[in-house]
């Protein structure tokens, strides 16, 4: 695990907080998909830069408990993508992404999920 160049967690929402910071090496991309719950503080402490996707729902997320030892944002993704705020400056540079999710995302995939069914005739529609 500690030759690794990127390193993506994707567990239950549990904390089991076993990355190691030995395992987060320089020049390295994370991308914890499970919120913060895998990974020991001082791992996440080392990050060069720390992304998120949203910084209101990041701060909400710390509010219910989770994310509470976590760098400082350096930008969201938005921020990234626009230029905003800078990318990685050099190789060595430890880079977290810590992405909750956007409900936009699950929109879209939603909406060519039901595409698909309407034309292939499948599916139900249930009352709400």
């Amino acid at each position: 695990m500690a030759d690794s160049d990127i390193i993506v967690t994707a567990g239950a929402l549990v904390e089991n907080r076993i990355i190691e910071a030995g395992w987060f090496k320089e020049g390295a991309l994370a991308c914890p998909v499970d919120i913060d719950v895998m990974w020991k503080p001082e791992a996440l402490q080392i990050a060069d830069k720390y992304y998120v996707d949203d910084i209101d729902q990041h701060k909400y997320f710390q509010e219910l408990g989770y994310c509470k030892d976590v760098p400082e944002i350096y930008g969201d993704l938005g921020m990234l993508i626009t230029k905003k705020v800078k990318g990685r400056e050099n190789d060595s540079e430890r880079i977290i992404s810590l992405n909750i999710g956007l409900a936009l995302d699950d929109i879209a995939v939603a909406h060519k999920v039901y595409d698909k069914a309407l034309k292939n005739d499948i599916g139900s529609i249930l009352p709400l």
